[in-house]
């Protein structure tokens, strides 16, 4: 074996040396970080069980959101039971983690004080009906799949809804029902806040007193006695020829 040949075949060998060393590292770290793993599955299993004790929705009330932020830790039967409640809003963790997640807020809708709103009532008149009145609250603090909001405004004297772009909803009773009640769940006497399940739409409604003709086309009430004033005239021009 000459010189040259000596030299590739301990090339050769230190190639295939290397590359088991490399395979060798690979897959000792493969195995090292499965340890990682099911030593950290471990661990949330462990600290779960010792902080879990079927939660409820009070005690999930009590501990989240106090003065010093604390999320709760919850197995995911009790966040499918609490999420349930039709009482509370619920946000939970968006990368919960083996068997359960982290609850970082609640909100208990029962603690909305709104004047003349009995949530009793309220729910009671929702069940079986796709169009209600919603609260302030839950407009602008629940995040409903599915559902878009949107702006609309009411124009009380000639009793005309249109959307963001001024155009008229036509027939708005369809998408808002016939229960405008303004202030009622809003705190505000000029705003109305409304859920169409059925269009899975939310709705705030703005009251405008005056007159969409008016405010919008730019029409005047003299205007209007215009027309009808040339209108009855066409009406007794005809009544005359036909005589």
């Amino acid at each position: 074996m000459n010189g040259k040949q000596f030299g590739a075949l301990l090339a050769v060998g230190a190639a295939a040396f290397s590359g088991g060393v490399a395979l060798g590292h690979f897959l000792a770290q493969k195995k090292v970080q499965e340890k990682i793993d099911a030593e950290l599955n471990r661990i949330w299993h462990e600290d779960l069980e010792k902080k879990r004790k079927q939660l409820t929705v009070e005690d999930v009330i009590k501990e989240v959101n106090p003065a010093i932020f604390k999320p709760v830790a919850a197995t995911e039967e009790e966040i499918g039971l609490i999420t349930k409640a039709e009482i509370v809003s619920v946000s939970v963790d968006s990368e919960p983690g083996p068997g359960g997640g982290l609850i970082t807020s609640v909100r208990r809708i029962f603690d909305d004080v709104i004047p003349g709103w009995n949530w009793n009532e309220e729910l009671n008149a929702r069940e079986g009906q796709s169009i209600y009145i919603v609260t302030h609250s839950e407009f602008h603090g629940d995040d409903l799949e599915g559902y878009t909001s949107g702006t609309l405004t009411y124009y009380r004297g000639d009793d005309m809804l249109t959307d963001e772009l001024g155009v008229p909803v036509v027939p708005y009773r369809k998408f808002v029902g016939s229960c405008l009640n303004f202030g009622h769940g809003s705190g505000d006497p000029e705003i109305v806040y409304i859920r169409n399940e059925t269009e899975k739409m939310e709705w705030e409604v703005i009251l405008d007193t005056g007159r969409y003709e008016e405010e919008v086309l730019g029409l005047t009430v003299e205007d209007d006695y215009a027309r009808q004033d040339e209108h009855l005239e066409h009406s007794v021009r005809r009544f005359r020829v036909d005589e």
